[in-house]
């Protein structure tokens, strides 16, 4: 009973958990190799949102870098801009922010991301 007890505070301390963290790199890597475009951009968008919900900014500037359409790209740069900001990473927000070609779009967030600070 003690051993037992022993090892679920050593669990405990070292992080060990049911609660795997999700591995947006595996799949950036993953919709970087696909051939079709569509499903590609597609799947990118995705990864760059889940990666700025969870605050993972150089995973979401690889992914909207990566996507090929110029409308995509902005929009998923925008989104993830601000998802990052809520997350509570303003600087990759506006790293992120910073790469959206369109100027009122690329103003418009920062001003978002700026006042939600």
């Amino acid at each position: 009973m003690r051993y037992c007890l022993l090892l679920i505070c050593v669990l405990q301390l070292t992080g060990c958990s049911n609660d795997a963290k999700p591995d947006h790199q595996s799949r950036l890597d993953a919709a970087t190799e696909m051939n079709e475009v569509t499903h590609r951009n597609t799947a990118l968008a995705k990864v760059a949102i889940d990666a700025a919900t969870a605050g993972e900014g150089d995973v979401v500037k690889k992914a909207v870098s990566a996507i090929t359409v110029e409308d995509k790209k902005m929009r998923t740069a925008r989104d993830s801009a601000l998802a990052l900001a809520k997350a509570g990473h303003g600087a990759a927000a506006v790293e992120v922010a910073k790469m959206i070609s369109q100027v009122k779009m690329r103003d418009d967030t920062l001003k978002q991301i700026a006042q939600d600070e």
